[in-house]
């Protein structure tokens, strides 16, 4: 990752009405932080359910890394229920395939 990029991607983002961050992490440490129109870092951002949708993602990244996404699962029996209903290769529907 280059400053020129990161500055580079920063100012397409700016370019965007309703892009109001952009913030870059690597290896666990915040590398590139850029807020643009009235956007701070105090700034409360409205989510709504994007968090659903990231959490998913990396819920999903892990198990395809096999890796489990919590350390302490709230329900172990429902944990174990959803990993074993993963398929871990495609099947077919069809019964006279």
């Amino acid at each position: 990752m280059e400053a020129a990029g990161l500055e580079g991607a920063a100012l397409r983002a700016s370019s965007q009405p309703r892009f109001r961050s952009l913030l870059v992490a690597r290896h666990g440490r915040l590398v590139f932080e850029r807020y643009f129109g009235d956007a701070t870092h105090e700034t409360l951002f409205d989510v709504r359910s994007v968090t659903k949708s990231v959490a998913s993602l990396l819920t999903g990244i892990a198990l395809r890394e096999g890796s489990s996404p919590v350390s302490t699962p709230r329900s172990p029996t429902g944990w174990l229920r959803a990993t074993r209903s993963i398929p871990r290769t495609p099947r077919s529907r069809c019964a006279t395939c």
